[in-house]
């Protein structure tokens, strides 16, 4: 059997090494190799100098948005982006997006407000806002969950000029890890449309499903589909399909990341001359607030 060495150092400097036997409050029995047993009191020791472990920096508290207070303990990012062209053609689009996000063991709150405008040949060919909150309330123990959402759209070019949505419902999470999650949501509510011919109200369900995937510490990916049935007018829906990926850049200032997002908004009935498809992509950088 191979016994481990010890050292012991006098306090005149000199070294021991040899094999501890017995240790008191007063001395330490110890056998050397070459002078034998030896009892040494612990006076003639040098103290023995531990090192601690370096414990990681706890992480700062957060101060809320801009260090004011406002926000504090949630997930804040702006999304900003702006591409443009002149000579043949000349088209400039804006991208804005602002994302808040809070989680705890009762409650999974998200507000998303998305701000686009084009224009092409000095005409303008868009010029809408959308701003959703969802909220979701768990059931401890249990992957059930209910929710409710509203949303409100603005868009200058439509034949409407605002549109509410309102609607609560049940909601599952089928999978729910650091790495990946989904979720299914059945709900009920309506619309109501200010501006245009179809001005009023119309109940209607949501059904929808979201994914999110942690590709990696740099990389993360999104997907939601809602479909909004008709319950006025049978056959008569709206679907709106979401992808978004995060490609992270820096660890800077609560981390910077290149966005890529694509969102189809899909409607069986519309105006004449209207295309049932809506579809928008851009590609942003996204800060941290």
């Amino acid at each position: 059997m191979t016994v481990q060495a010890e050292m012991l150092t006098l306090q005149n400097g000199d070294t021991l090494t040899g094999e501890i036997l017995q240790e008191t409050d007063s001395s330490i029995q110890f056998q050397h190799p070459t002078l034998g047993t030896l009892t040494i009191p612990r006076s003639q020791l040098k103290p023995a100098v531990v090192t601690a472990e370096p414990q990681p920096a706890a992480e700062s508290a957060d101060t809320g948005l801009l260090g004011t207070g406002f926000l504090a303990g949630w997930k804040r990012s702006l999304a900003v982006g702006l591409n443009g062209a002149t000579g043949n053609s000349d088209n400039h689009n804006l991208h804005v997006g602002l994302a808040l996000a809070r989680a705890n063991n009762e409650t999974r709150k998200q507000f998303n407000l998305n701000y686009d405008i084009k224009q092409e040949n000095g005409e303008q060919t868009e010029n809408d806002l959308v701003m959703q909150l969802d909220n979701d309330y768990l059931m401890p123990g249990s992957q059930w969950f209910w929710f409710h959402r509203e949303r409100l759209d603005w868009d200058k070019l439509a034949v409407w000029d605002y549109r509410f949505g309102g609607h609560i419902g049940a909601g599952y999470d089928f999978i729910n890890t650091q790495h990946l999650t989904t979720s299914g949501r059945l709900g009920i509510g309506g619309t109501q449309t200010w501006g245009g011919p179809d001005e009023g109200f119309s109940p209607e369900l949501l059904i929808g499903a979201e994914a999110g995937w942690t590709i990696s510490q740099l990389q993360s990916l999104s997907l939601s589909n809602t479909l909004y049935p008709s319950l006025e007018n049978t056959g008569e829906y709206r679907n709106i399909t979401r992808l978004d990926w995060a490609w992270k850049l820096s660890d800077l200032y609560k981390g910077i990341a290149l966005k890529l997002g694509m969102i189809n908004e899909y409607e069986s009935d519309v105006a004449p001359d209207t295309k049932h498809n809506d579809f928008k992509y851009h590609l942003s950088l996204d800060i941290g607030l």
